[in-house]
């Protein structure tokens, strides 16, 4: 239980790399300290309050402010979106590029012992283009990753 506490706090804490390690040493001593005066560990952690609430302390007495928390979630959810949408597109390029290739094959020649010349026709299956589709998808992540992005700009500027 302590374990799973102090994982969610570390993730949630927006320290430099030794504060981190010095406030997870200290949560450590905590839970020591409480079972040497006979505390069991869901009495610490209900009187230390949820990992959310004890990190935001901690980070709020270490001078980083909660409003770093989200700047920083939104800046991931932006590079998500970002490489996503760079994937995406990267793979419609391949498609498209196979699909040019495809259409771009000479389609007259001899065929399995065939007397003269023959002609071979490649239509596409009816149906919606999957490269269309991921080109779409890859638009919206990009839209999204956009308005992330003019979001946290707009939340910086305040």
């Amino acid at each position: 239980m302590k374990e799973q506490y102090g994982k969610e706090v570390a993730r949630r804490l927006l320290l430099p790399r030794a504060k981190r390690k010095e406030v997870l040493r200290d949560l450590e001593e905590a839970f020591a300290s409480a079972a040497e005066h006979g505390e069991s560990e869901q009495q610490v952690i209900d009187r230390l309050g949820t990992p959310e609430e004890f990190a935001a302390a901690m980070n709020e007495q270490l001078g980083v402010p909660q409003e770093c928390f989200l700047r920083r979630s939104r800046r991931l959810a932006v590079l998500f979106f970002v490489l996503t949408a760079l994937l995406l597109a990267a793979a419609v390029a391949d498609l498209w590029r196979d699909h040019l290739l495809e259409v771009r094959l000479p389609s007259v020649g001899i065929i399995g012992g065939a007397d003269g010349p023959t002609h071979i026709l490649l239509s596409a299956a009816p149906g919606i283009d999957p490269a269309i589709l991921l080109f779409l998808l890859a638009a919206i992540l990009a839209a999204a990753g956009l308005r992330q992005l003019l979001r946290c700009r707009r939340t910086r500027k305040k």
